[in-house]
């Protein structure tokens, strides 16, 4: 399990991995992180802040495969001051959003140079945020209101495109995706 809890007399919050009792991730230098999205590997992506203005996704890759110790790295911007991991999976691919030298907010694909490596490269996939992604490299998230699919062979196209307009769904978040493609999240009938 990740995510984040308050440290003593609440003067920071910091990401954790619990797997049977609570390890404290650290902060990458700043006060705070936060963990958002866990492989079964252990690696854990999230985001830690610094100098309370800037925040940074970050990749914590243990020791090794679920080991309680580990590195954590910063995947950067993708030109902006901020960024947010939110999914990752067995490969290290974390999904997620930044912002660019415009200020502008988009979903990112981090892809490691090797599987669970802590080099790689943020690869912009257009506007929105980045939550769920799979064995594939297969993104879902949200762009304005509507839920979106990621594949590098299509490019970012709205899920509202894929299922039948009569249907009178509105289709808004991708929270989620499995291996077989398969999209859950929300929206509006």
């Amino acid at each position: 399990v990740t995510g984040h809890f308050a440290t003593p007399l609440n003067l920071s919050v910091h990401a954790f991995l619990y797997d049977g009792a609570m390890h404290d991730l650290g902060t990458f230098g700043g006060l705070d992180s936060l963990g958002y999205g866990i492989n079964a590997n252990g690696q854990v992506t999230g985001n830690f802040i610094l100098y309370g203005v800037e925040n940074h996704a970050f990749l914590w890759t243990p020791t090794t495969p679920n080991d309680a110790s580990g590195t954590m790295i910063d995947l950067g911007t993708l030109g902006g001051t901020g960024s947010t991991g939110f999914g990752i999976n067995a490969s290290g691919q974390v999904t997620g959003n930044s912002s660019t030298t415009d200020g502008d907010f988009r979903a990112f694909l981090w892809t490691p140079t090797m599987p669970n490596g802590a080099s790689g490269t943020m690869h912009d996939l257009g506007p929105g945020i980045g939550i769920g992604i799979n064995a594939s490299g297969h993104v879902t998230g949200y762009t304005g209101s509507h839920a979106f699919l990621y594949t590098s062979g299509s490019g970012m196209v709205d899920l509202n495109s894929l299922i039948d307009p009569l249907s009178g769904w509105e289709l808004q978040f991708g929270a989620g995706i499995n291996d077989a493609g398969q999209i859950t999240g929300f929206g509006y009938i």
